[in-house]
């Protein structure tokens, strides 16, 4: 399978969205992550409030995959409970191709470990 066709429709369409996409005023835990292999990184912010995450926004700088999924996960966790969102995973089946590329694989990943990090800064 060809690169090309990992950047199909969906996968434009949802990068077109850009949901998330920005800074929070106030957020309750921020994130960095980054691969230092391709150049992706994310900065995360998130607000909780009474163990849900109530606000979510991110400032991605990489390829089309990372900024398609981070999109993807600001739409899949907002309103869900911390637990609920350390167990989300890139799901949407746009993403199937990308399991053929593995060195593509932490482009889709990487806003989901941002999250992780985010809510491990979260005071017990």
């Amino acid at each position: 399978m060809s690169t090309a066709a990992l950047y199909n429709e969906d996968i434009k369409a949802l990068a077109r969205a850009r949901i998330g996409a920005g800074r929070l005023d106030s957020p309750t835990a921020q994130s960095f992550a980054d691969n230092p292999f391709c150049g992706d990184r994310i900065e995360l912010d998130i607000e909780v409030t009474d163990g849900r995450i109530t606000a979510l926004a991110h400032r991605t700088r990489g390829c089309l995959l990372c900024e398609v999924a981070a999109s993807a996960m600001a739409d899949q966790v907002v309103g869900r409970t911390l637990a609920e969102a350390l167990a989300a995973r890139p799901t949407l089946a746009c993403f199937a191709p990308i399991a053929a590329h593995r060195n593509r694989q932490e482009c889709v990943t990487l806003p989901f470990r941002a999250l992780t990090i985010a809510i491990n800064h979260l005071e017990p």
